[in-house]
């Protein structure tokens, strides 16, 4: 709910395919830090969608979630590690409130 809070959008299928093109990720992040996101791709192609993650990645560490708490492309984008992703979007959180958000 927090997430779709942020992007301002409702998630209504499979976690991993909700979030897998970075678009969600992208927006709840610029919602956090505005601008922090410049382009969020909305193109179909893979390496598009992966570019998202990547950016939503970059902007999360830049706004002081620690790397180590960040999960890597692929473990989104294929759906290899989701506890990892949900462990991130967690650390968002945490970076999140002591930004006073």
């Amino acid at each position: 709910a927090w997430l779709e809070g942020l992007a301002d959008v409702r998630l209504d299928g499979p976690f991993a395919e909700e979030l897998k093109d970075g678009t969600v990720l992208c927006k709840a992040m610029n919602t956090l830090s505005p601008g922090s996101i410049r382009k969020i791709n909305s193109s179909k192609l893979p390496f598009k969608q992966m570019e998202n993650v990547g950016n939503f990645l970059a902007a999360a560490e830049a706004y002081g979630v620690n790397r180590c708490d960040l999960f890597q492309t692929v473990d989104l984008y294929e759906a290899k590690n989701m506890l990892l992703v949900v462990d991130g979007i967690h650390a968002l959180g945490r970076a999140a409130q002591k930004n006073g958000f």
